[in-house]
């Protein structure tokens, strides 16, 4: 396919070169042409390196002492009006010389950030999926599409071979390619195109339950070449089972989801929101795969807090900001709940959480909050009482609560994966809580 030229294929867990290109390597008063190349290496977490090779008559003792006494480096690539700071690794002096780097901040952009007719991304580490609608089944084939763009996902061509290694070895491998575009057909700028790619990242990471790497894109112009390409290491996870609200087998949700997600994301303040509290749950998320799970309860109940002020303050004026901040933190989120139709009941089946509430005829919100706060403030608190509590469910019943008030946020209405409902089956899904009242 035409809109597939461009794209990267490399075996998992292998360095992706992402391209090359010319530049400026500024340090110790130079300014100094280069050759360099961008690459993700996925060992041991996914980090940028860049190489590069220049001419200079300095003596090589001299242009190490320079590096030594100055050791400020940066980076522009042609093309680019942006100049990055670096961490230089190796400085080899010599005909060529030859640096190795890190960026301090990113992403660095190789091209003239103009305008193109579509961006080309690839999909690190998301999972399988099938599509089911109107009687037919797609598997790793999604279109998602908001007021303005429109995305295409597809497997890479040896998708089963990748997911396997990914199985069995772990790790990072590119699993998906994606198309955006305008859906007017209209060339899209630069900056309109990054901002899309960054909510598609955090869209495709909540659904995932943990970061999806979006590696790569190239805008791409209607004569077929490559306008610009970004050279960046964003968020990605290792190869892991994320419990999350999306069922694998049912990713029409997904674009479904997309339009309502956009329409938030697409206004700076509910952004700030989506964005922080998206961040905190895939960390309590994370924090949840391993024994982290009483340090992840301390993420998730921020974020609910976070999402509770924005909601009953500042979107529904349920209470005034003095008054929020007056509530204990369990009726802010009862507030919130019982706004959103969720019961506040402990569901029967967490009955490690029922038996230690019940003494006290504790509901969620209060069970959930006395467990985190015997975390944050022991003293408080019977050490008797910390040692008995069933922290995995509290973590769990915590980020529940979570993911149907973003997903409420952002007007979803589709069928979704129950969380504590543990021991179910990949397929079964059922009616959020406002929609069954």
């Amino acid at each position: 396919m035409a809109d597939h030229d461009h794209l990267i294929s490399a075996p998992s867990n292998d360095a992706v070169t992402l391209g090359k290109a010319l530049g400026i390597f500024h340090f110790g008063g130079h300014s100094l042409d280069a050759e360099v190349t961008g690459s993700v290496y996925f060992r041991p977490t996914p980090h940028l390196v860049l190489e590069g090779s220049f001419q200079t008559s300095d003596h090589p003792l001299e242009l190490v002492g320079q590096f030594l006494e100055d050791r400020e480096a940066k980076i522009q690539l042609e093309g680019s009006s942006v100049r990055r700071a670096l961490i230089v690794t190796t400085l080899k002096a010599g005909e060529p010389s030859t640096f190795r780097a890190r960026l301090r901040q990113g992403p660095l952009t190789a091209g003239t950030e103009g305008p193109c007719s579509t961006v080309q991304f690839h999909l690190v580490n998301f999972p399988d999926f099938m599509v089911q609608r109107d009687g037919q089944v797609r598997r790793n084939h999604m279109s998602l599409r908001d007021d303005q763009f429109e995305i295409e996902v597809d497997p890479v061509p040896n998708f089963d071979e990748v997911l396997t290694t990914l199985k069995e070895e772990g790790g990072y491998a590119i699993t998906h390619w994606g198309v955006l575009r305008r859906r007017d057909g209209e060339r899209m700028d630069f900056s309109s195109a990054e901002a899309e790619l960054s909510k598609l990242h955090s869209f495709l990471s909540f659904a995932r339950g943990a970061w999806a790497g979006l590696l790569a894109p190239r805008g791409v112009g209607s004569d077929g070449q490559v306008v610009w390409s970004e050279w960046a290491d964003r968020s990605v996870s290792e190869w892991k089972s994320h419990a999350s609200w999306w069922d694998r087998q049912n990713a029409q949700a997904l674009e479904a989801g997309y339009d309502g997600f956009s329409h938030r994301w697409d206004k700076p303040y509910w952004q700030e929101v989506l964005s922080t509290a998206i961040y905190w749950y895939l960390r309590s998320n994370s924090a949840g795969s391993g024994a982290g799970v009483d340090g992840g309860l301390i993420l998730t109940q921020a974020a609910l807090e976070q999402v509770a002020w924005a909601r009953l303050v500042e979107e529904w004026r349920s209470v005034s900001a003095q008054g929020f901040r007056r509530l204990f933190a369990s009726d802010q989120l009862r507030l919130l709940l019982s706004r959103m139709d969720v019961p506040l009941s402990i569901p029967d089946r967490m009955t490690g959480l029922v038996q230690f509430g019940r003494a006290d005829a504790w509901d969620g919100p209060r069970v959930l909050t006395e467990i985190r706060n015997s975390l944050v403030h022991p003293s408080k608190h019977e050490p008797a009482s910390r040692q008995r509590a069933p922290y995995f469910e509290a973590w769990n019943l915590g980020q529940w609560y979570l993911e149907l008030s973003l997903l409420n946020l952002v007007g979803f209405n589709d069928a979704y994966s129950d969380r504590t409902r543990t021991g179910g089956w990949v397929g079964e899904v059922q009616e959020l809580p406002w929609q069954s009242r």
